[in-house]
């Protein structure tokens, strides 16, 4: 892992019947509040997202391919069988 252990600055693209959807991780803090790191995405009436690719502040970007819904998924940079070093 060579990105920040929340992913902060990473970058996750969502692509499913042709339709790309683009998603960034940030945190922003102040008195009395913060913001949740998690990156939720809504897919309507879809079954899966055709491709997720997410771009790490490393410059790794890491590919799951046919990843179902309504499920909470853990991603680990350079955890993942199709990544780009």
């Amino acid at each position: 892992m060579k990105s920040n252990r929340s992913g902060i600055g990473a970058r996750v693209t969502v692509t499913t019947r042709g339709a790309r959807r683009i998603f960034d991780v940030r945190s922003s803090e102040s008195y009395l509040s913060g913001n949740d790191l998690r990156v939720q995405i809504g897919m309507a009436d879809r079954r899966q997202a055709d491709l997720i690719e997410i771009h790490w502040p490393s410059g790794q970007v890491d590919r799951y391919p046919n990843v179902p819904v309504n499920t909470f998924y853990l991603a680990r940079e350079g955890n993942c069988s199709s990544r780009t070093p």
